[in-house]
């Protein structure tokens, strides 16, 4: 087996530089209280963020020019600021602009990357580090809320560029913000950032907003040279072109990647945040090195819209939905005919996929081998001394050896591995080159290069065999390299990094048990090209995670290893050439209590349950022959006839022999009685590993037992059928995601990501986000209780220009159905959704009068 250590994620950060709008501000900033009746930009700053930065208040032309200042403030040590607007406020756009006070503005260093200063301490800024918002001021309103983030300044960057377009900058700003939040996946005009470490009492979508921001303080303190304002800058300029693409300082992809590394490390976030942020990066990882946010003109609503202009507006997106919903009809009905164009391309992109990772296992079995070579290698005194030897001199080792399948005993085959050590700067490397074969099937060929941390002074420390390979357990592993076929074409090109995570250290015997004794978690992740001689192939990234498991009521049916995710994102090139991309994933929010595995193999099934018990507990279910000293007994479900009994009834047979050899056979059926008091014996044990709950409910479908006079144990072999084994406290809690370019019928080719839920044992959601024709739009559909007579179903459908309908739908016990919900522009309510003659309506209001639309 080989042995890794998983290395510990960073602490991920909370929203560094981020101030948040607030329209309820509790204190001001420098300047004290303001006026309640007069106007204001109030804010706070996520809770260590920035000290005592200058906060000031531009009006802004329709050129985006800025007319004069009017308003400015400092924020105090809570990071919350409020700046009265003066009298020269004209009603216009404000930009918001955050700069350091020399000397005095501080900054909480929270970033992983901070720890050179000391994480949690304060961070003196540089005199150029700034950051800025646009905002408006609402009808009816004095106060203006004004987050101010990483992301509002990018938002004002993308402005300031459509501007330069030709825009005005009104205009400019409503493209840029729905933009944007698009990257974002939340809206950066609205919602105010927390920091990850403080969410109690958070909105799912504040959970968000403060996952990405502690997202893009990892970029930004990441930054290769040290300058975090210059990271900071070119960060928020990504997007000034209308695209983030492989030529900005950071792409869609590495960003998911950090993201997924603050959500790893975030402690609080509900189930609708989760759901939002494994959308989120499903999306990005869709987009990859090239992510253009959409953004639909003819929903575009000047800042002083009527009733009616917002109504006709609203109409466009519900035929927009209905367009959508329609061609998801049509395209389901088309995947139920085998012979249509889009049921042919669905089923060769499934061939593709399949093609393409029947390389996969083979490549992993491969290097499973090779890395089982090269830990051998270390774990005898005499290999490690002449690898001491030979690190002088650039000896090579040749590991001859034969193997067998652990899943088929019959497959079996060689492997001849060359090992080239070196000792590097960065610790113990491995060049590993030869050939594993199957007996009478394929051979591939290796050039992999292994790598560690583990130091020539390791191993010259300690010949201990135990020792090095508990050092080898602490370290992470890298593997890259070449994987070939004899032929010269390549099956695979890795570049992956294999973890493994140990509770503690192991001191007594380092085996393959002892590993998993000890196992914690392990890890793999990397990119990977895979492909066949038919030209089939996958190039992308790989991860995945799998965890020991705690509080399992199915301790003996578990694995050891749980999968607690799975993600790969690439793109697939099919034999006929049509290249598309795919990205999935998976997480099991449990995989600790509940192995997905388990699940599979057991729930609702008949499975092998075998195990062994004292001989006299069954023996008294046999008749044995007089004077019996030696016998050999079975007892079998509908294996045979005795005395005229039916092959349906359970029958124990005996071979007994007495002091003088003589031989007498016998047979007896098993009254109700003792097939009961057998029964319940097997359930005893079955309880012991999947709970007497799930014993009780189980039933058992065929039986044999075997036991003799010469040894005090006997075998019980049954074939047991299970129920669901799935209660309300202990269920499969996973999300599943998928993104992909999808084919509509009569509408633009879309790039679909579709997360499904499962939140609880009777309920979770499904949330789609399609970009289509020139725009982008989400739906989420949710229950907590499928199983229920009256259920309720929630739905949700928006865009990011602030266009939603929410509606919430049930069914009574006599089936009478209801719906109501809203509809909202930028958080304004328009109109309501009824049910009508079991139609769906949505009523707008206008004036005196009343405007009714059907929503299909």
């Amino acid at each position: 087996m080989s042995h890794f250590k998983k290395t510990a994620l960073a602490l991920a950060v909370a929203s560094t530089f981020t101030l948040a709008g607030c329209s309820n501000s509790s204190s001001s900033g420098g300047d004290g209280a303001q006026n309640p009746s007069a106007q204001t930009v109030a804010g706070e700053a996520v809770k260590g963020v920035l000290k005592n930065a200058k906060v000031t208040v531009y009006e802004l032309d329709e050129s985006g020019a800025r007319i004069a200042e009017v308003g400015a403030t400092t924020t105090n040590n809570s990071g919350e600021y409020e700046a009265g607007l003066s009298s020269a406020y004209k009603g216009g756009l404000l930009e918001i602009e955050v700069t350091v006070v020399p000397g005095q503005t501080r900054m909480v260093c929270d970033a992983s990357a901070c720890d050179t200063v000391g994480r949690g301490q304060d961070l003196v800024l540089p005199d150029n580090f700034r950051l800025s918002a646009i905002a408006r001021k609402q009808e009816g309103s004095d106060k203006v809320s004004a987050p101010v983030t990483a992301w509002s300044t990018m938002a004002v960057n993308r402005a300031k560029a459509l501007v330069e377009g030709g825009q005005s900058v009104a205009e400019a700003n409503r493209q840029a913000t729905a933009e944007v939040t698009q990257v974002a996946g939340f809206d950066i005009s609205r919602t105010a950032a927390k920091a990850v470490t403080s969410l109690a009492g958070t909105s799912a979508e504040e959970q968000q907003a403060a996952v990405m921001n502690a997202a893009v303080a990892e970029l930004v303190f990441g930054a290769a040279d040290g300058d975090f304002t210059k990271a900071l800058a070119s960060f928020s300029e990504a997007l000034n072109d209308g695209e983030i693409s492989s030529e900005d300082s950071f792409t869609a992809a590495s960003l998911s990647s950090v993201v997924k590394s603050v959500v790893e490390t975030t402690s609080g976030l509900d189930e609708s945040a989760q759901e939002s942020l494994n959308n989120q990066t499903a999306t990005l990882d869709a987009a990859g090195d090239s992510l253009a946010p959409s953004y639909d003109p003819e929903l575009d609503l000047g800042e002083g819209a009527t009733q009616a202009e917002k109504i006709a507006a609203f109409q466009k997106f519900v035929t927009q939905f209905r367009s959508w919903a329609g061609s998801i009809d049509e395209t389901a009905a088309a995947l139920q005919d085998e012979t249509s164009a889009v049921s042919i391309a669905l089923d060769a992109d499934v061939a593709t996929v399949e093609d393409v990772f029947t390389q996969a296992g083979v490549t992993a079995d491969l290097v499973s081998k090779v890395l089982d070579a090269f830990s051998e290698q270390l774990a005898g005194a005499e290999g490690r001394a002449a690898l001491l030897d030979a690190l002088e001199n650039g000896a090579t080792f040749t590991a001859p050896e034969t193997w067998t399948s652990e899943e088929d005993s019959s497959v079996t085959g060689t492997m001849e591995a060359t090992l080239v050590f070196e000792n590097t700067d960065s610790g113990l490397q491995a060049t590993a080159t030869g050939t594993v074969a199957q007996s009478g099937g394929e051979s591939r060929d290796f050039d992999l290069v292994i790598g560690t941390s583990l130091t020539q002074e390791d191993l010259d420390l300690t010949y201990d065999a135990e020792q090095v390979l508990s050092l080898l357990a602490q370290n992470t592993v890298s593997v890259s390299g070449v994987v070939g076929d004899g032929t010269g074409f390549e099956r695979a090109v890795l570049d992956l990094t294999a973890t493994l995570e140990l509770s503690d250290s192991i001191t007594n015997g380092v085996t393959d048990q002892a590993v998993l004794d000890k196992f914690s978690a392990i890890g793999l992740a990397g990119s990977v090209a895979l492909a066949n001689p038919e030209a089939a192939s996958f190039v992308g990234t790989v991860s995945a995670k799998a965890v020991s498991m705690s509080g399992s009521s199915f301790s003996a049916l578990d694995e050891p290893f749980s999968p607690a995710s799975f993600s790969l994102s690439g793109d697939f090139t099919a034999t006929s050439g049509r290249t598309f991309n795919l990205s999935a994933s998976l997480n099991n929010k449990n995989a600790q209590r509940f192995n997905l595995f388990t699940y599979l193999d057991y729930n609702d099934t008949t499975t092998s349950f075998d195990f062994n018990v004292d001989r006299q507990e069954v023996e008294q279910f046999v008749e044995l022959g007089d004077g019996a000293t030696e016998y050999y007994f079975r007892i079998v479900d509908g294996g045979g006839s005795c005395n005229g009994s039916g092959y349906d009834e359970r029958i124990a047979f005996s071979d007994s022999f007495d002091a003088m050899g003589n031989d007498d056979t016998n047979c007896n059926v098993l009254d109700a009685a003792e097939s009961s008091a057998l029964d319940q014996l097997i359930f005893d044990r079955l309880a012991a590993a999947v709970g007497s709950q799930i014993a009780s409910e189980s039933e058992v479908e065929w039986l044999v037992v075997y036991g003799n006079s010469h040894d005090e144990i006997a075998s019980v072999d049954t074939d047991v059928r299970f129920p669901s084994i799935e209660t309300a406290d202990n269920f499969v809690n996973l999300s599943l995601n998928l993104a992909a370019g999808v084919s509509l019928i009569d509408m633009p080719k879309a790039t679909a990501v579709v997360t499904l839920t499962r939140s609880t044992f009777t309920g979770g959601s499904v949330l789609a986000n399609v970009s289509w024709d020139g725009g982008s739009y989400s739906l989420k559909v949710g229950t907590d209780g499928l199983n229920e007579e009256n259920q309720e179903v929630t739905l949700a459908f928006w865009n990011p220009q602030g266009f939603r309908l929410e509606a919430v739908g049930s069914e009574d016990a006599e089936g009478t159905q209801s719906l109501t919900g809203n509809v909202f522009i930028d958080g304004e309510d328009i109109g309501d959704v009824t049910l009508r003659n079991g139609i769906p309506v949505i009523t707008y209001p206008n004036g005196d009068e009343t405007i009714f639309e059907s929503l299909f």
